[in-house]
């Protein structure tokens, strides 16, 4: 009866994860056939059976981890004169699926360090040292967790209060500043007819009306995302932040649920949100976390398009630009003038494909070209 200990795998790995066995138990193995798949941090190798001989026992069952040395598998055999580990060197051909490579090893004592590949692959990136942190998991596995918690202990304070900044303004740009360095911003812009509906005073409830609408069925862009922590998607619900410019800088203040508002009912809250906002007068709830977020550029008559920032954890913000008269041929086929809303939507591309953008900006067009929204 031989015992087969997981080898090294090269790089000094700690540690692999089952993920197939080949051969199930009491199966007659020849030596150097595929006995399991394993996968590191780098790659998932198909280990050969360095024995011939009956499986009795699979010490490890599928998504197992297990460590470099510990047994693999207890195999049946009259033969005498094989070691107790894999016999020569793995081949290349046993790689099957290359994973992409990591930057050199952080120098660890890891002979002793438990963690999942995941977390071994994060704190790779993260330049966080495994021998420096107790893992939260059974035998003190290291988790994604414990990398996420260790690296925000790392993230510097917030720098102190600039001067020539007011309260609010130096909030705005440290956020902003954050903002920029841990996003991937994409931007998307639009000219929509808006004739068969236009109302100066009533454009932004028309619009957030519809725009609810319409978010209720992408809820890609009406989502959180926190890296290595939280990504959530609300098909139930929206809490529209709205950007607002007040005398001590610009404040996004939320409506809560506002696919279940009529447009007058969003025409008062922006009218009181407003008032609000100017004398510094939110109460809690609208100061929540928004789901997505909406501006107006074009509120004082200037300005069609633009890069609006995102506000994490929310992953895309539109911003509606002033209003135009331009061209277009009628119905009866005789030149008229129309009013047009350019927009322009920003979208986390880390989570959110172009394809899911365009489609938020294609049933958005659709809605709003159309009569009365309600």
């Amino acid at each position: 009866m031989k015992s087969f200990n997981l080898p090294d795998l090269g790089e000094g790995l700690a540690q692999a994860t089952v993920r197939e066995w080949h051969a199930p138990l009491n199966a007659t193995i020849k030596k150097g056939q595929s006995l399991v798949s394993v996968e590191t941090a780098k790659a998932l190798v198909e280990i050969p059976s360095p024995y011939t001989g009956q499986l009795i026992q699979q010490c490890a069952a599928v998504g197992d981890i297990v460590q470099t040395g510990a047994p693999l598998a207890t195999l049946q055999t009259h033969l005498t004169d094989e070691a107790n580990t894999v016999v020569g060197q793995l081949d290349h051909q046993s790689v099957l699926s290359e994973m992409p490579a990591l930057p050199p090893l952080i120098q660890s004592d890891t002979t002793t360090v438990i963690a999942q590949p995941a977390a071994r692959h994060l704190a790779h990136q993260l330049n966080i040292p495994l021998d420096s942190i107790k893992g939260s998991g059974p035998n003190e596995l290291i988790t994604v967790s414990d990398i996420v918690m260790t690296h925000q202990k790392t993230i510097p304070p917030k720098p102190s209060l600039d001067p020539y900044l007011s309260g609010v303004r130096q909030q705005m740009a440290y956020k902003l500043e954050q903002t920029h360095h841990s996003t991937a911003p994409t931007t998307l812009t639009e000219v929509i007819d808006i004739s068969a509906w236009y109302k100066k005073n009533r454009l932004f409830p028309y619009v957030i009306n519809c725009l609810s609408k319409v978010l209720m069925q992408h809820p890609a862009l009406n989502a959180h995302y926190i890296p290595y922590q939280e990504y959530t998607r609300f098909d139930q619900t929206i809490h529209l932040g709205i950007a607002i410019q007040t005398p001590h800088g610009l404040l996004v203040p939320v409506i809560q649920s506002v696919e279940s508002l009529s447009i007058q009912s969003l025409n008062q809250q922006l009218q009181s949100m407003k008032t609000q906002a100017q004398h510094q007068n939110l109460n809690l709830n609208q100061t929540l976390k928004p789901t997505f977020i909406l501006s107006n550029i074009g509120a004082l008559g200037i300005g069609r398009f633009a890069t609006p920032m995102l506000t994490p954890p929310a992953v895309a913000t539109l911003a509606l630009g002033a209003v135009y008269t331009g061209p277009t041929l009628n119905h009866e086929q005789r030149w008229a003038m129309h009013p047009y809303l350019p927009i322009s939507l920003t979208f986390d591309h880390r989570v959110v494909y172009g394809a899911e953008a365009a489609h938020l900006i294609k049933g958005l067009k659709l809605a709003l070209e159309a009569a009365h929204p309600t």
